[in-house]
């Protein structure tokens, strides 16, 4: 009974962070190809990936992209 509920959040938490892997990497400008990473997840999975993937790419919007100056180290500091 125990691990009948612990499954489903495990599967759960593990969409979240294969959607905010690419979202974080689009946001620094590294090259990731999304449709990869939901083709890795099980079919039953990709709906819920393709919303989680939509709302962190909303979220990376409000921080800083890679080529912001706040990325980038001063020299002699």
């Amino acid at each position: 009974m125990y691990l009948s509920k612990i499954k489903p959040d495990h599967d759960l938490n593990k969409v979240h962070l294969s959607a905010s892997g690419p979202a974080y990497k689009e946001r620094m400008n590294q090259q990731i190809i999304p449709m990869e990473a939901e083709m890795q997840r099980p079919e039953n999975q990709r709906e819920n990936f393709k919303e989680r993937l939509h709302y962190y790419r909303n979220v990376a919007l409000q921080f800083p992209h890679g080529t912001d100056p706040v990325y980038f180290k001063e020299e002699g500091k």
